[in-house]
């Protein structure tokens, strides 16, 4: 996350679109105790129909995850601007960059984007799942996707940025191999944010997610 107050937020999170023709779906499978059976979803590329869905998702995980840490307005202000269907349709036009969902029937359980950084490394900019369905699963099957998309284009290394406080996603990183790279802080709004930066090799990456 290198947001400066301007630039579209990025990287604070809980825990891509393959090139056209390259996309395959990926086929996941988790238990769901609320429903008392079983859920299968599958991780596929975004597309514009999913763009309503994904502001949902947004706005429900940013206001459990961020509750005591990002104030309401400073909230607001960040899915106006970045989980418009605007700004949505905007980042699936991107080149060099990857926008995933991971639905069940038609209902979008998650979405994660990857993109290629201008130094030729690639970025998580955000991942988030509903909070009725993380710890499923779904976290590790949009990271898969991400990984495969960015080793596609050669990418190596790839970066996350994730507030300080954040220890559940910061957890889950490091679960998969990610360790720290540099703190910084970024405005968000009007409220000035404690930020990590953390790195892995695409290499280690995939290793973790496929002997998890």
């Amino acid at each position: 996350m290198r947001e400066k107050e301007h630039p579209p937020f990025r990287g604070i999170t809980l825990w891509a679109e393959l090139p056209h023709g390259r996309a395959g779906s990926i086929l996941g499978r988790t238990l769901c105790a609320h429903r008392g059976g079983a859920v299968e979803y599958y991780v596929r590329p975004a597309t514009y129909a999913d763009v309503p869905a994904i502001g949902r998702v947004a706005r429900e995980t940013w206001r459990t995850t961020y509750a005591h840490t990002i104030a309401p307005h400073n909230q607001q202000r960040v899915l106006e601007r970045s989980y418009a269907d605007a700004a949505l349709a905007a980042a699936l036009q991107m080149a060099q960059s990857w926008f995933f969902v991971a639905v069940n029937g038609e209902e979008v359980l998650g979405f994660a984007q990857f993109m290629c950084r201008g130094d030729g490394h690639g970025e998580l900019v955000r991942i988030y799942v509903l909070p009725a369905h993380q710890r499923q699963g779904i976290g590790r099957a949009l990271l898969q996707a991400g990984v495969r998309a960015m080793a596609a284009v050669g990418i190596h290394r790839c970066y996350v940025s994730v507030e300080v406080d954040n220890v559940p996603a910061i957890a889950f990183y490091q679960h998969f191999g990610f360790r720290y790279h540099r703190a910084y802080a970024s405005f968000v709004g009007d409220q000035l944010v404690h930020l990590l930066e953390l790195k892995t090799s695409l290499r280690a990456l995939r290793y973790a997610l496929e002997t998890e």
